[in-house]
Parts: C-alpha cells; sequence; structure tokens
C-alpha cells in the first residue's frame, strides 16, 4: 500500500490493530486518559483547511517557525481531493456489518458529499463529490490539507491552556494571508463569518432565509442575531 508513496521510510510508524479496534480508536483513548484523571480537560484543539498551493508557506511559518519542543500534542495531515468521484454502490456491497456502521454514521458527521442520498438506495450508481451545499467551508482549490492540532492543556505538566490558545492565535493569524479556513471557527459578528464564508456566504444566507427565517436555531454562533426577521430569497 505505501510502496507507491514518496516519504522518508525512516520516520513510517505502523501499527496493526483489528477493524474494530481502529473505529473505536478514540474510546479507548478516553478510557486510558479517563483512568489517570486526564480526561476531562481543556482540548484547544484546532481544525485548518490548507490549499495545497500554500501548503509549503504554511510549512515554512507554521511547522519550521511556530512549532517547537514546547509544542505537545499530535498532529493530524490528511490531503482531501474535493473533486474526488466516490461510488457508494461499491463500498455498499461489501458485506461487512461494521462498514455498513461506519457508513451509516461517521460520515455523515463530516458530509464531505452528499452521503445519505446514496444509503438508502444501494442500486445507485452516480458519482459523489463534496457537496457545496455544505455548511463547511473549504479552500476553492481541487486540492488540500486537513491540519488538525490536537492538544490537551494538562493541570501537572506541559503548556498551559492560555499557552495553548495564544499558540492558536498566532497560527490563524499567519493563515489569513494564504486562503486558510477554520472548521468549526468562532467569530463575534456577521461580518466575520460572512468572509470567513467568502463566495459561500449568499448561498448560506439563501438556506437561512428558506428554513430559519426568524433565526430561530444557533443563536450562540454570533451569525445572526435570535428573531432577527431575514428577508426571503429573491
Amino acid at each position: 500500500m505505501l510502496a507507491p508513496l514518496n516519504y522518508i521510510q525512516s520516520l513510517r510508524f505502523t501499527t496493526d490493530v483489528s477493524y474494530f479496534q481502529f473505529l473505536n480508536r478514540i474510546h479507548d483513548v478516553e478510557l486510558s486518559l479517563s483512568s489517570h484523571g486526564l480526561w476531562d480537560v481543556p482540548h484547544p484543539w484546532l481544525n485548518l483547511f490548507i490549499p495545497r498551493s500554500s501548503i509549503l508557506e504554511f510549512n515554512t511559518k507554521v511547522f519550521k517557525q511556530l512549532i517547537n519542543q514546547d509544542f505537545s500534542g499530535p498532529i493530524v495531515v490528511y490531503p482531501v481531493n474535493r473533486d474526488k468521484y466516490v461510488f457508494m454502490k461499491n463500498l455498499l456491497q461489501i458485506s461487512h456489518p461494521l462498514l455498513h456502521f461506519f457508513l451509516r454514521t461517521q460520515l455523515l458527521v463530516f458530509q464531505p458529499c452528499r452521503f445519505f442520498c446514496f444509503l438508502f438506495d444501494s442500486n445507485s450508481n452516480f458519482p459523489c463529490r463534496w457537496d457545496n451545499q455544505a455548511s463547511a467551508v473549504i479552500p476553492e482549490e481541487s486540492m488540500f490539507y486537513l491540519v488538525a492540532f490536537l492538544r490537551n492543556a494538562l493541570p501537572s505538566s506541559g503548556p498551559s491552556l492560555k499557552s495553548q490558545m495564544d499558540d492558536n492565535s498566532k497560527i490563524l493569524s499567519m493563515c489569513h494571508d494564504i486562503s486558510c479556513k477554520q472548521y468549526f471557527p468562532t467569530y463575534n459578528n456577521p461580518a466575520q463569518w460572512e468572509q470567513h464564508f467568502g463566495s459561500q456566504w449568499q448561498n448560506f444566507l439563501e438556506l437561512k432565509q428558506t428554513f430559519d427565517p426568524h433565526a430561530i436555531l444557533a443563536p450562540g454562533q454570533n451569525i445572526f442575531q435570535r428573531n432577527q426577521i431575514l428577508a426571503s430569497p429573491s
């Protein structure tokens, strides 16, 4: 599986687990940390979508300059192809029940494509791409990277919560000039949200106007004011 890849082989780390252990890996981590009283601590996680054209600049500014020995916690990097076709028919023909459970639960959370269109129609062979109707904002380029800083603020060791939050702010400030998008961001006013959504803002606004014209849902995100009457889309 790794043979076609171009990478530094001395940095390869692999571990063999059962399929169920792979699906249940986060729960195992939770149990391990809970047994030591380390699960119920702040998790200042930061998830970013980095355009392919900017990943080298991100590497120079963040990984090489900001990340140092005091930067604890795992960093996960995933390449994503927003135009990659996925044939759900082929996946659903696999008889393993755990795969079906994963498709019907885990993939629905992130919804990179309209998976729900195919979960109830195994005869469909229609190609699926990233769903542009989803509210998760991604870079405009077809290839981008998910970069996740998954850190915990431990009470007795490692960087403090304030230090980790400051690191997150520094990383975000470096992202402004390279068209990065934050997953699950926090902004203080509609203008910042409009800048975040970019070209998708009008589509997002029209969906809000259609399905929640009085802005009843999700007032805590500071996108719309509750009971604010939104004009119907033209």
